[in-house]
């Protein structure tokens, strides 16, 4: 998987569905319109179960050099376990979801708890160890005037997810977090800015 320049994810953009057919062009005044045909009935799709484990990847930021590459800029998801049960498309459903996998070259992500996808809504224990911040630079950095060269964050806690009626995000956390390792240099003069 590759992130491109404009933030989209190539793996993403190949799963996503069609563009929806245009409208049908208005009738002229006076003409007989057709019957509406009846409402088609959105499909539906239920999961049982899926476990997936020992799987491995590299998200690489494509702005990044190879020398930032290297030095920990791509994001690497080793030993990736997943198990979900129950998921469904229907209104409302909520599935057990349970994930462990490294990340970068000394941290781990656990998670486990429920997830809804409609609407979206989810409720997680979150466990990360020494989770290098390097990967999520080009994502902050048209933000900052700094760049990173080195961080990590560990944190526990519970992360609650919801959606609003209007289809916007709400994500709450309640836990304990800790940034380590972090210093950072000025972009424009390379001076350290801070560190600790």
């Amino acid at each position: 998987m590759q992130r491109l320049a404009d933030g989209r994810i190539d793996l993403v953009e190949a799963l996503r569905p069609p563009d929806p057919a245009p409208a049908a062009p208005a009738r002229a005044s006076g003409a007989v319109a057709a019957p509406a045909a009846p409402a088609a009935t959105p499909w539906r799709w239920q999961l049982g179960q899926l476990a997936v484990s020992g799987l491995g990847a590299t998200l690489r930021h494509a702005e990044l050099s190879e020398k930032e590459q290297q030095a920990g800029g791509d994001l690497v998801i080793s030993q990736f376990g997943l198990t979900l049960d129950g998921a469904s498309s229907a209104p409302g459903a909520a599935a057990r979801l349970a994930l462990d996998a490294g990340v970068g070259r000394n941290g781990r992500l656990q998670t486990q708890g429920s997830l809804s996808l409609s609407p979206l809504a989810a409720q997680l224990r979150v466990d990360a160890w020494a989770l290098s911040l390097l990967p999520f630079q080009p994502l902050v950095a048209p933000l900052t005037t700094f760049t990173l060269n080195s961080g990590r964050v560990t944190a526990s806690g519970d992360l609650a997810l919801t959606t609003r009626a209007d289809g916007s995000p709400v994500v709450r956390w309640s836990g304990d977090g800790s940034l380590t390792d972090v210093e950072a240099f000025d972009r424009a003069s390379g001076e350290e800015l801070f560190r600790w």
